[in-house]
């Protein structure tokens, strides 16, 4: 994949609080081609601060799109759903139901992600071609646990599940605006734009110089990257990468293609945006409340 994606999450356990169809997309939505909005409402959508141009943080790894600042992250997500499993969890216990919600597995890694594989020098070095994430894992033993017994039990977290605060929070991870198709359009098309069929040439020039050849499928990595493995094989080879990439400018180019077809996405629909991510931050702070209020139902991380 280009780049990791987010998805709003769910705990196991809890089955109640998981959101079928996250980011399904909308029926009718526009393509990227029937989208033209006015020069006059990108000026007014950039003076009222919005970010059409990509940035790069090569500190932590993120790459930010025009989307992405409208867009829930990963952590967010987790505590979101953390927060509702806990409305569940506290429910149940009113019915004589026992639930362990897991705490929200948060870490600043999940800001870092890879981009047409790693494009960092400390991505390479810690994770070879495998998606960053924490040092620690979760174990077994802090899944979580719930002692439901038979159908009643089932019904008990069904209607808690159902309860209004519950999904007050959990409409919040749900994005299914008539921005995502041609989103989708844009990711999906990009390695076939002049520009990005420019960098990738670049890219596998430098690659060869270095004495390996471009994979098939995905003509942004070398023959042999394996994100399943972090050997030091896979390390050197991923570095080799990224010295690639710094020298031809890959990501820089790749993120401002990216970015400047998202653009006209954004603008057209930035007031759907700017609400979904008021729905988001409103729901960021009841999240946080509810976990702090609510400890006793929370195994540790």
């Amino acid at each position: 994949m280009p780049r990791r994606t987010t998805t709003s999450l769910c705990t196991a356990a809890l089955v109640t609080v998981c959101l079928a169809g996250c980011g399904a997309g909308s029926a009718g939505a526009a393509t990227p081609a029937a989208l033209a909005p006015d020069p006059s409402a990108t000026a007014s959508a950039v003076a009222r601060g919005v970010v059409l141009t990509a940035e790069l943080d090569t500190d932590s790894g993120a790459v930010v799109l025009p989307f992405d600042r409208f867009a829930s992250t990963w952590n967010e997500q987790a505590v979101i759903a953390a927060a509702a499993n806990t409305l569940v969890a506290v429910c149940a216990a009113d019915h004589g139901v026992d639930v362990t919600v897991q705490a929200p597995q948060v870490d600043a890694v999940y800001g870092s992600e890879l981009y047409y594989g790693p494009w960092t020098v400390e991505q390479a070095e810690q994770f070879g071609f495998a998606p960053p994430s924490p040092a620690q894992e979760q174990t077994a033993d802090d899944s979580p646990t719930t002692d439901v017994g038979g159908v009643d039990d089932q019904a008990v977290l069904a209607r808690c599940g159902d309860l209004v605060e519950v999904n007050e929070l959990t409409s919040a991870l749900l994005d299914d605006g008539p921005w995502l198709e041609p989103l989708a359009v844009v990711t999906q098309g990009l390695v076939e734009r002049p520009g990005a069929r420019s960098a990738l040439s670049d890219l596998a020039d430098c690659l060869e110089e270095e004495g390996l050849q471009v994979d098939a499928d995905s003509p942004w990595l070398p023959e042999g990257a394996d994100p399943g493995t972090t050997s030091d094989e896979q390390v050197a080879l991923a570095l080799q990468l990224v010295g690639c990439k710094t020298t031809t400018g890959f990501t820089e180019r790749m993120s401002s293609i990216e970015a400047s077809e998202q653009a006209p996405i954004v603008v057209t629909y930035v007031d759907e945006l700017e609400a979904r991510r008021a729905a988001v931050d409103e729901a960021l702070e009841s999240a946080r409340a509810i976990l702090v209020e609510h400890p006793e139902v929370r195994s540790q991380p």
